[in-house]
């Protein structure tokens, strides 16, 4: 697993599947199916033989949370190679079976040979598109083998993966890639992992700026997988009953709790967020609230406990995570804020130690900001800070 990796690794690094690693070139195989069935089975070389030439594809990679992902050494662009979807979708000679191509259907699943990062441990992981987009070169749907001219690394999703042009968040390309599943009908009845169990958007193009859906789950229970890490139990909690279930969690008889709830878009989902948060339990035991993309606006979180919560992409303007004079400090620690936004929030003497800082801005690119807001802010063992941002933290008192 001390691969020399040329791509930067965001999410799923493998080194927890077993068997490590779930596979090599020699004896990979990917299943195709049709409408349900199962019609055709390639190695690595007979896939890589449907292209004349070697195929080659230049992308810079957008993350929905982390952003650009560059090479190292400050590269903007990787080139994967492989073989376009649509050599596959023509040797399978998929016209006559699949109907008209157009924007309502048909439907490609992606499905990998590994679990999700979210959602259950016994079904694999998978995203979906639109045939219509699949087939459409400025989407760079690809099957790659190799990134940069060197076999794809295990950690990058190797031997074989899916990926996309920066047309579309990167979360619609699927690692360690096992079927491909040519579906006839929409894409809304084929949502994938992220987009099913975290609300992430179920189309995903960056040009729009889909990265979440307005979406609702309750966790159910808290289990372990076989390497005792927890996850989530979830269910679906349908539009209609998103205001219920809201209410109950924070009319809660002994006191608000959101620490089972997991959204996306909460802001938008037309509830009434209370401006005052510091009686409601984010964080109990082994449940962790995720909260995704929403916003949180003049809101108050002084002394409360978000230990281990997920507010990825969220934004905190005017907030206060601790009273004026830096009291009553709340517990950010081990919390993922990828992507999150504190520019204009109050943290005095709170603690992000082992936070998960991705792409997180505390301040605007300039750095040229003198407040008071960050000192005393602990920031120490988080993961990926900016260097920049660090510095800028430094510089106003914070504990780095």
């Amino acid at each position: 697993m001390n691969e020399n990796l040329p791509l930067k690794v965001i999410g799923d690094s493998g080194e927890f599947h077993k068997p490590l690693p779930l596979g090599t070139r020699e004896d990979w195989k990917l299943a195709v199916w049709v409408q349900g069935k199962f019609v055709k089975e390639y190695t690595l070389a007979e896939l890589l033989r449907l292209e004349p030439e070697p195929h080659g594809e230049a992308t810079e990679i957008r993350c929905v949370s982390s952003g650009g992902i560059v090479r190292k050494h400050g590269n903007k662009t990787v080139t994967f190679g492989g073989v376009r979807i649509s050599r596959l979708y023509d040797d399978l000679h998929l016209r006559s079976e699949l109907g008209p191509i157009g924007e309502l259907s048909p439907t490609v699943q992606f499905v990998s040979a590994a679990p999700g990062g979210c959602g259950p441990k016994t079904k694999n992981h998978r995203t979906a598109l639109p045939l219509h987009d699949c087939l459409n070169p400025s989407y760079g749907v690809m099957l790659a083998t190799s990134i940069d001219d060197t076999p794809m690394p295990y950690g990058n999703g190797g031997p074989l993966r899916s990926v996309v042009s920066d047309t579309l968040f990167f979360y619609k390309a699927v690692k360690w890639l096992r079927e491909i599943r040519f579906c006839r009908g929409p894409l809304h009845k084929f949502r994938g992992t992220w987009e099913d169990y975290a609300g992430y958007h179920n189309r995903g193009r960056t040009g729009p700026d889909e990265r979440f859906e307005p979406r609702m789950r309750e966790i159910q229970e808290v289990r372990l997988d076989m390497d005792d890490r927890p996850y989530d139990v979830t269910k679906l909690i349908p539009k209609k009953a998103w205001r219920e279930v809201w209410e109950n969690m924070l009319g809660h008889r002994e006191q608000p709790n959101l620490s089972r709830l997991i959204v996306s878009r909460l802001d938008e989902m037309n509830l009434e967020i209370p401006r005052d948060f510091r009686n409601v339990v984010f964080s109990d035991g082994d449940f962790k609230a995720k909260i995704r993309g929403t916003l949180f606006k003049e809101c108050m979180f002084a002394g409360t406990n978000l230990e281990g919560c997920n507010f990825s992409l969220s934004k905190f303007p005017q907030t206060r995570f601790s009273e004026t004079d830096g009291a009553q400090p709340a517990n950010l620690q081990k919390c993922d804020f990828e992507g999150a936004n504190f520019q204009s929030s109050w943290l005095q003497g709170v603690s992000m130690e082992g936070a998960t800082l991705t792409n997180t801005k505390f301040t605007s690119e300039h750095f040229r900001e003198k407040t008071d807001r960050v000192r005393g802010l602990i920031v120490k063992n988080a993961v990926n800070l900016d260097d920049s941002m660090k510095e800028w933290l430094d510089r106003n008192g914070a504990v780095v």
